[in-house]
């Protein structure tokens, strides 16, 4: 029965296969030349131009049909015998394997917004952009493109009020150039004039003073159209400033509603200023984003700052030592919690040498590894977090603002002027105490140390973070799959038997 229903497949898919080309006309022999119902496209094309006309049938405005024209070659054709169905055989017209036919015209049509217009899909609601790609006919038929395009980028500063960071770009004809430019595609994060206005005129210098003008402004433009949906947490931005990039991090807000936690909207922000008005103007080269103040950045990684600074050696000697150090010379977004020099000094002596020890590397990786969190986190957005997960999983670190200064851990290790330190793959920031893991006893590891008569160093917890009672932000997200350090896997170096905890 199972061989006479696949037999029946068989012989309907023979059919089928048969029956999708012609039968040949009548008086032609076998491999006769032919004439097809349809050419098959085939070898080169040759495109002949576009025309556009208003859409039909469309509630929305501004809403146009664009038919591109090409010229195609075709196969040739002939008769050729098929056999299916219980050896019934047929002449069709099919074609060869030559791309020797007549040329033809073809026509390509889409629907889309009339030049000089878009859709109002450019908001951030992700479900907004998944309609505005899967279901843009629908979109097209019943919102039309009611925004008007902008010309450039620098119309579009001048339209959202941002004369400051405009004039600066002024001073800058090779990066004027490109944003005036309709065949660029520019994404322009711009702080307001009330930013810029607030800044001291020693930190207006020099930012914008000399050469720096180039390198600080061009590290406010990334080199593609990025819109509001697609600045998600964790995503990177190539800037038009040479080993400078952008990072995004989105803290999800929810509000407690009885049992419920209801999720309420999300804050971005990039190297820690926050985009305040997204998608603020569109223009034919590309869009502007409205920020907060002006974004910092660095073309050194983490790893060769905390190198250069001598006030981090020990922990760098410690970050070296575990082959860490790689990881932190990455693009990957970070966040490094780096203790100076004194913190260690409050540790028993001796125990930045002890753990170097081959005997210790269980607990050299597990107190670095605690040291470093993802993604990038500026204080702006660690002060609406409760918890921030680290490489050391599943230990976290507890996130609190006392008094517009942000603390972490429950011994509430404060993030004071050593704070928010770009760099090329994230942030670091410097803090006077060392966080320990609950697993690693100096006493025990580090018999032959000086024991100290330091308050006790401050320590990570693995219990869930109390909420707060109304507005809750969203906890930290961890390392993503296939992160090197977070995923678990053995770290050139490592122990075999280490195993980071899950």
């Amino acid at each position: 029965m199972k061989a006479f229903s696949l037999l029946l497949v068989l012989t309907a898919a023979l059919q089928g296969e048969c029956h999708s080309f012609p039968t040949a006309a009548p008086g032609l022999s076998e491999g006769d030349p032919c004439t097809p119902s349809r050419a098959v496209g085939c070898g080169d094309s040759e495109f002949l131009g576009e025309t556009s006309a208003p859409e039909t049938g469309m509630v929305g405005p501004n809403v146009c049909r664009f038919t591109r024209n090409y010229r195609i070659g075709t196969r040739t054709h002939s008769v050729q015998r098929r056999c299916f169905g219980w050896g019934r055989c047929r002449l069709q017209c099919r074609p060869n394997n030559d791309c020797s036919g007549p040329m033809v015209n073809f026509t390509r049509n889409r629907t889309d917004c009339c030049e000089g217009f878009t859709t109002a899909a450019s908001s951030s609601d992700s479900i907004y952009w998944y309609r505005h790609h899967h279901h843009r006919h629908s979109i097209f038929r019943n919102e039309g493109c009611p925004v008007a395009l902008m010309g450039t980028v620098m119309d579009c500063l001048e339209n959202v009020n941002a004369t400051a960071f405009q004039s600066f770009i002024s001073s800058v004809p090779e990066l004027l150039e490109i944003l005036s430019s309709e065949d660029s595609q520019v994404t322009v994060f711009a702080p307001t004039d009330e930013a810029l206005e607030g800044l001291d005129a020693a930190v207006l210098a020099e930012l914008f003073g000399g050469g720096a003008a180039e390198v600080t402004l061009s590290a406010h433009v990334a080199n593609s159209t990025v819109p509001s949906a697609k600045l998600v947490n964790g995503g990177v931005l190539r800037t038009l400033a040479e080993n400078r990039l952008l990072h995004v991090t989105e803290v999800q807000m929810f509000q407690r509603r009885g049992y419920f936690r209801v999720k309420v909207g999300e804050r971005t922000f990039v190297n820690g200023a926050e985009v305040v008005v997204k998608d603020a103007c569109q223009a034919r080269n590309g869009l502007v984003h409205i920020v907060d103040s002006v974004i910092p950045s660095s073309d050194q990684t983490i790893a060769e700052q905390l190198g250069e600074d001598s006030q981090f050696s020990i922990f760098k000697d410690l970050l070296d030592a575990s082959g860490i150090s790689v990881y932190l010379n990455r693009t990957n977004p970070r966040t490094v919690f780096a203790p100076t020099d004194e913190a260690f000094q409050q540790l028993p002596d001796g125990v930045p040498e002890c753990l170097k020890l081959e005997s210790n590397r269980r607990a050299l990786y597990s107190l670095v590894l605690l040291h470093i969190a993802y993604p990038a986190e500026y204080t702006s957005s660690l002060r609406l977090r409760s918890s921030l997960t680290t490489f050391l999983r599943p230990f976290y670190l507890r996130v609190q603002d006392i008094n517009g200064t942000v603390h972490i851990t429950r011994d509430e290790i404060p993030l004071g002027e050593g704070a928010d330190r770009p760099a090329r793959n994230g942030v670091f920031h410097a803090i006077g105490e060392v966080i320990v893991p609950d697993s690693v006893d100096f006493e025990s590891i580090c018999p032959d140390v000086e024991p100290t008569t330091q308050p006790p160093t401050p320590t990570a917890t693995t219990s869930s973070p109390d909420p707060e009672p109304s507005m809750i932000p969203s906890a930290s997200p961890g390392p993503g799959p296939g992160d090197p350090i977070g995923s678990g896997d053995i770290l050139p170096g490592l122990p075999v038997e280490f195993e980071l905890p899950m």
